[in-house]
């Protein structure tokens, strides 16, 4: 697991307001918030949907032997990609 800020909270925690106001900038910046799923222990993949195409992106730093580095796009639209 990766990143900055991260925290993790439960639906309970009294300092949960507290949190939120600190990593939001009192509400100014844009947060990402999800589900703790325990397996993230073992390494996480993420992937990027913008108007439902899937995007494919290089991590920063890492480029590993026999893969160029390039984006691609898959759109999934209904049941096709394009």
């Amino acid at each position: 697991m990766g990143g900055s800020s991260i925290f993790r909270v439960r639906s309970l925690d009294p300092n949960i307001a507290v949190i939120l106001e600190n990593i939001t900038k009192n509400g100014d910046t844009k947060v990402m918030i999800q589900k703790y799923i325990p397996e993230i222990v073992e390494g996480d993949k993420r992937i990027l949907l913008i108007e439902e195409c899937l995007w494919k992106l290089p991590l920063p730093g890492f480029q590993p032997k026999g893969i160029e580095r390039e984006s691609s796009c898959w759109c999934l639209r209904g049941s096709k990609i394009f």
